[in-house]
C-alpha cells in the first residue's frame, strides 16, 4: 500500500520536507486495521537544516492519505525522552 498525504514543515527553519517515503517505509510493516486505529510514529531529519524528529502520523480512511498529527509529535509534547529513544531505534542518533 502507498498512501499521499501531507509534508512537515520542519519546527526550527520551516522548511517543508517531503516525508511520504519515511511514512510508507514505516506503515508497510503495519497493518490496514493498525493504521486506521493508530498513529504511527515515523523518524526524520529536515532535508535542510538537519534536524531531527519523531512524526505522529495518523491514516485518514476516508481520504486514503496520511496526516501529521502536529498537536502530538515529541517536539510539541516536548517528550524528550521517548524522542530521543525513537530516534536511537530508528539509527538516526
Amino acid at each position: 500500500m502507498f498512501l499521499n498525504g501531507e509534508d512537515w514543515k520542519c519546527p526550527k527553519c520551516k522548511t517543508e520536507n517531503y516525508i511520504g517515503d519515511s511514512v510508507n517505509d514505516v506503515a508497510t510493516s503495519k497493518s490496514l486495521d493498525y493504521l486506521e486505529n493508530n498513529n504511527i510514529e515515523v523518524p526524520f531529519i529536515c532535508d535542510k537544516c538537519g534536524f531531527k524528529e519523531v512524526l505522529l502520523v495518523e491514516y485518514d480512511l476516508a481520504k486514503n492519505r496520511y496526516e501529521v498529527d502536529y498537536e502530538d509529535t515529541a517536539f510539541w509534547n516536548k517528550n524528550t525522552r521517548w524522542r530521543d529513544k525513537s530516534l536511537r531505534d530508528a539509527n538516526l542518533i
